[in-house]
């Protein structure tokens, strides 16, 4: 299926960059503009017979439905604010900005623009295990919440870091394995159990104190009304890639990852048939495999969501612009 006349802008053509373009080709979007300050980038990335630039407020706006904003942390309220305001609707990278940047201003003119549609990437929502997990909750198939624990442990060489400027510096990239890698556990903990009434937060960095001013490691302590998150993450681990996600109620509990395929590691007897009937029922889409693992193949999904909401200018994707302020404000509480 091809979405005739329907053309979307990539800002920043990184390593994520890819990933967007693909899940746009899934989806049948006929036009993909490339932006990057490095020319080169932006070149070897644009399909053919579409166009590339260098800088993003040269590209003519009559030509563009949507962006993906894909630069810098630092650079993404800019950027998201210079499109939405003329027209174009975003979205945008992870995390919405750095932790010291007031979201307030720009959030209510995203609530208060009724003619663009504004979100942040967090394609874990539209995985099929999370939403399984979260029916299980809602539902009361696990009882009351006792406890959860959200684990991460990536391998980040010191070249990632030397090879992207506005990596490992406070000022441009807010902070490092909190904000960046282990957002999507951060954005996963607020959907699935909303608010946090306390939070507290252990960042350190003793293996790259000579490449980052950023954490490499963080623990954290997520406080709900009635039960507790933990969550840890580190980015100096020899494993590429590794999440678990325990989540212990009254009545059940279940241990699952969201790496690409996900894996369910172990469940309470009380849940076995609800398990059993999501795997058979899931069997396909958990062979679809995502270029990276740890990315998954929901992009796509969200994307296509996306997408549909700027055809129909109609609020109907995840996250909300709630939601986008929920995720942001427990970052930043964390980095107090």
């Amino acid at each position: 299926m091809v979405i005739k006349e329907y053309a979307h802008a990539i800002i920043g053509c990184g390593r994520i960059a890819p990933i967007h373009i693909k899940a746009l080709q899934d989806n049948g979007v006929s036009s993909i503009l490339l932006c990057d300050i490095d020319t080169r980038k932006a070149k070897a990335l644009t399909p053919a017979g579409d166009q590339y630039f260098n800088d993003y407020q040269t590209i003519p706006l009559d030509m563009l439905d949507s962006v993906s904003v894909c630069t810098g942390h630092d650079s993404h309220i800019e950027i998201s604010k210079y499109f939405l305001s003329r027209g174009v609707s975003v979205l945008c990278e992870k995390p919405l900005s750095v932790p010291s940047y007031e979201i307030g201003d720009f959030l209510k003119i995203c609530r208060r623009d009724k003619s663009t549609i504004f979100s942040v990437v967090a394609q874990h929502r539209y995985d099929s295990i999370v939403k399984f997990v979260k029916k299980l909750i809602s539902s009361g198939r696990l009882g009351q919440i006792v406890l959860s624990d959200f684990t991460l442990y990536c391998n980040r060489p010191n070249s990632y870091y030397s090879e992207s400027s506005w990596r490992g510096k406070k000022e441009s990239e807010g902070g490092s394995v909190l904000i960046n890698q282990a957002y999507h556990l951060l954005d996963l903990i607020v959907f699935l159990f909303g608010t946090p009434q306390d939070t507290h937060s252990f960042l350190s960095t003793h293996f790259k104190k000579n490449v980052i001013e950023t954490e490499e490691t963080a623990c954290a302590f997520i406080e709900y009304p009635t039960h507790s998150v933990t969550l840890k993450a580190t980015v100096c681990s020899n494993e590429l890639w590794y999440t678990r996600i325990d989540i212990v109620g009254t009545l059940g509990m279940i241990s699952f990852s969201i790496d690409e395929p996900f894996r369910i590691f172990e469940y309470s007897k009380s849940i076995e048939e609800d398990v059993t009937f999501f795997l058979r029922k899931d069997k396909k889409l958990a062979n679809k495999k995502g270029d990276l693992f740890y990315f998954g193949h929901s992009h796509e999904l969200q994307i296509r969501a996306f997408i549909k909401s700027v055809q129909s200018r109609e609020r109907i994707l995840l996250p909300s612009i709630e939601e986008i302020e929920k995720t942001q404000n427990l970052i930043q509480k964390l980095y107090l």
